[in-house]
């Protein structure tokens, strides 16, 4: 599991995507080519090749047009998932359906937008417009063949992007109305149940729409609660229309009438921010300055995705995402983060070299490691090096607000040079916060040092939190540290509902 863990921390859900889809259809070429699956290999191969091609090209061009940023790998997607659900088709005799799908796909991320944010899943609307102008979506990966993969490779995205909850609710509600429809609506018998499951979940798309493109972060809810309902629509749409007698809904469809309901419920945008100062903040931590061409709102806490094209990107991709370490009081938003000694990806290289003046892109505003809306309730603030980001956001914006909370900060860092921000959480004492820093490499204590010093453990927490059972905890910082943290109070007694991680998809 460590393993695994560490190859997910590198690796963004984009290039993950990738890796994942060419495994998946290399697999399903394999297994045409043997005789597993009942199409002609090359078939498969070349329609993949055309489609992937098609959607760069047609990116590549319309971004150009119009002027916006692009993410190639989200092309490279789109292309990928369009090929295991079209076809597969002869290219002598369907290659134009093929580019149509490809086209309409791209196209919808420019035309269908708002505040720059496409609004429907781009692999979706391209097989829906090609249903529509007559040529329907066949879904052929869904196979008994290619199940093991799905599953695998499936579980590894969620897990990435932590979506479970999306995936098991909207399954949870499929197969609630599947019952329904088999045995309320048409009659079935229990007798029709194992052929129902089997025909369902191991010989039909079902598990691919849920693990590969219901999962999509731009396109679905940006809260946990809303992302459920967002599934459980989905699923409504495949089966209430038929009920009352009209025709049934495909796939595609069902999910683009999704991508209407998480706009309405989650608002979102993208545009240009504007580098307006850079500064050191310690030996490795930089923050970046930068102001957005359009004021926008946000809870402190929450995280923004951010699009820094660069040529030669590494297997991290161009999107990554940064919590918002500035108060929703404040004009500038502010980007900090750790630059490794080592050599480090290409997007924090090109990061490091912006100049005042230069611009990145920047959206998508999601997270649910915010405060709590009662005031009332005790809170400990958990930081793990550059992880104390939020909590600089939630900080600045009491002190804006006047706003008095109980609140403990337990800062954890390698050297006193590494607690940045320590001005501010200091200031922040008149409206409750008490802060207590710990120093973790005992060679680097420095004389005077009034702090904590060693590992933050189980120990120092009760000493330091002696009411801990009446407190929320939030824990941010590097993946393994918000894990032992939030093991070592489960071990405490502290239920799990009392604690909050802090998370975003992405990263690496």
């Amino acid at each position: 599991m460590y393993f695994v863990q560490r190859f997910l921390d590198k690796t963004t859900m984009y290039r993950l995507m990738v890796w994942f889809l060419v495994v998946l259809l290399g697999w399903a070429v394999a297994a045409s080519a043997v005789g597993l699956l009942p199409y002609r290999w090359w078939e498969v191969l070349l329609q993949t090749l055309l489609l992937v091609a098609a959607c760069r090209l047609v990116s590549e061009i319309i971004s150009r047009i119009v002027g916006a940023t692009q993410n190639i790998e989200s092309a490279i997607i789109s292309g990928l998932i369009l090929s295991a659900i079209i076809g597969p088709v002869s290219l002598a005799a369907d290659w134009h359906w093929l580019l149509l799908a490809a086209a309409f796909a791209m196209a919808s991320k420019y035309v269908f937008a708002m505040r720059k944010s496409h609004i429907f899943n781009p692999a979706a609307f391209g097989a829906f417009a090609a249903g529509l102008l007559g040529y329907s979506a066949s879904w052929w990966i869904g196979s008994v063949v290619t199940l093991p993969l799905v599953l695998l490779g499936g579980l590894l995205i969620v897990c990435k992007i932590r979506r479970m909850h999306l995936v098991a609710g909207f399954l949870a509600a499929y197969l609630a109305l599947l019952f329904v429809d088999v045995f309320l609506v048409r009659g079935g018998t229990v007798a029709d149940i194992p052929t129902l499951l089997y025909t369902i979940f191991i010989s039909s798309p079902i598990l691919f729409f849920s693990f590969v493109m219901l999962v999509e972060p731009l396109t679905s809810p940006h809260t946990k609660r809303w992302r459920i309902w967002f599934g459980t629509v989905i699923a409504a749409v495949m089966f209430v229309p038929q009920w009352v007698g009209m025709s049934a809904v495909p796939l595609e469809l069902a999910l683009l009438v999704g991508n209407i309901f998480a706009r309405i419920v989650s608002p979102d945008f993208r545009q240009s921010f504007v580098l307006r100062k850079k500064k050191q903040l310690s030996a490795d931590i930089w923050g970046f300055w930068f102001e957005p061409m359009k004021p926008f709102s946000f809870f402190p806490g929450q995280f923004l995705e951010y699009t820094l094209a660069h040529p030669k990107a590494d297997a991290r991709g161009v999107r990554r995402y940064f919590t918002i370490a500035s108060a929703p009081e404040e004009k500038q938003i502010l980007l900090a983060t750790r630059f490794a000694a080592s050599k480090g990806s290409t997007w924090k290289k090109r990061l490091g070299e912006m100049r005042e003046g230069d611009d990145i892109v920047a959206g998508k505003v999601a997270g649910e490691f915010i405060l709590p809306s009662d005031p009332k309730r005790k809170i400990v603030w958990i930081a793990g090096g550059i992880g104390v980001t939020p909590f600089r956001s939630m900080a600045k914006y009491l002190l804006a607000k006047n706003e008095r909370r109980d609140i403990v900060l337990l800062y954890a860092a390698r050297t006193e040079q590494d607690l940045v921000f320590r001005d501010i959480f200091e200031e922040a004492a008149k409206v409750g916060l008490r802060n207590v820093y710990v120093l973790s490499e005992a060679d680097k204590i420095p004389s005077g040092w009034t702090g904590r010093t060693g590992r933050l453990d189980a120990d120092m927490i009760k000493a330091e939190v002696p009411d801990a059972s009446e407190r929320i905890f939030y824990i941010s910082g590097p993946e393994p540290m918000v894990e032992g943290i939030s093991k070592t109070l489960l071990d405490m007694g502290i239920p799990d509902r009392h604690i909050r991680r802090d998370y975003f998809p992405g990263y690496a």
